[in-house]
């Protein structure tokens, strides 16, 4: 969002902030949960797959956050709409695993998978460098790099879907609630 004029500035700080101080209260609780006699079989395995993978998913965010957005002439903007799209579309299903966690209930399966041949960014960024005369390579660049972030997130989204399902279904009695041969985007 940022690199298509998203918080920036204090915004991005207060944010980074927010995210670390959740981090902290998250690691707090894990150790907590572990010192506890009853921390032992299936779920604390689940449990731990599910606290490292948030680590992962906040690092990836901080790492996105640190991209800057490049000079522009307009070439790009269309890629960079596709992005944020996409990075909307990865935060929705975030949003939802949360709420599936705290709800104890069924996990949505993560986005769409690609079709092997690049996705809609690195498609949308090849064809405007090449037809407008190579335009700002550094924006295509950091359009890229951000697409593959959120490939990224989507691939930890598998990994966590099927855990999260897990420890909601072995809360509430129900089967397994996750498509487990999803491959990653």
């Amino acid at each position: 969002r940022r690199l298509a004029g998203g918080p920036a500035g204090d915004a991005l700080h207060t944010a980074r902030a927010e995210a670390r101080s959740a981090a902290d209260r998250l690691d707090d609780a894990f150790r907590q949960f572990l010192a506890e006699p009853y921390a032992q079989g299936a779920d604390r395995d689940r449990i731990s797959t599910l606290v490292s993978g948030a680590a992962a998913v906040r690092l990836t965010a901080y790492s996105l956050s640190t991209f800057s957005p490049a000079r522009s002439d307009g070439s790009l903007d269309e890629c960079a709409e596709k992005l944020t799209s996409d990075a909307d579309e990865v935060r929705s299903w975030y949003v939802g695993l949360g709420e599936a966690l705290s709800e104890r209930s069924a996990v949505a399966p993560p986005g769409t998978q690609g079709d092997g041949n690049g996705g809609p960014v690195a498609r949308c960024v090849t064809r405007a460098l090449a037809t407008d005369g190579g335009g700002y390579p550094a924006e295509g660049l950091v359009l890229l790099w951000a697409d593959h972030h959120l490939s990224l997130l989507w691939r930890r989204g598998i990994q966590l879907a099927e855990p999260a399902s897990e420890l909601a279904d072995a809360r509430t009695g129900r089967k397994a609630s996750v498509d487990l041969a999803m491959q990653p985007r």
